[in-house]
């Protein structure tokens, strides 16, 4: 889903998206992924915010990380994103899964 809003002036696409759970869907969600970047990479506007539900390993977000910045999990940090997640705020953990990325 992409929505174009204004924000001070400038162009904004703000996408969302939700990835399955589980080992079992590992290659849909990697080709998800890979039509993701091809729908950010392809967008015009410059400035582009995705949210959503990733359900995926640091790993599996180093795609995304090559040419876009991760709000969650920058530099090894992770927060919290959903109430009753056993990471405690500012934790780090490479098995974390990714619930946002910018």
């Amino acid at each position: 889903m992409r929505m174009l809003v204004e924000i001070d002036g400038k162009q904004v696409a703000i996408y969302n998206t939700h990835l399955s759970v589980g080992e079992e869907n590992a290659e849909a969600n990697a080709l998800n992924i890979s039509e993701l970047l091809t729908l950010l990479d392809n967008d015009p506007v410059p400035y582009k915010l995705v949210t959503g539900d990733y359900n995926a390993t640091k790993e599996k977000m180093d795609p995304i990380k090559e040419n876009y910045n991760l709000a969650n999990g920058n530099d090894g940090i992770w927060y919290s994103t959903f109430e009753g997640d056993k990471y405690a705020e500012g934790q780090t953990d490479a098995e974390h899964r990714c619930d946002e990325v910018v």
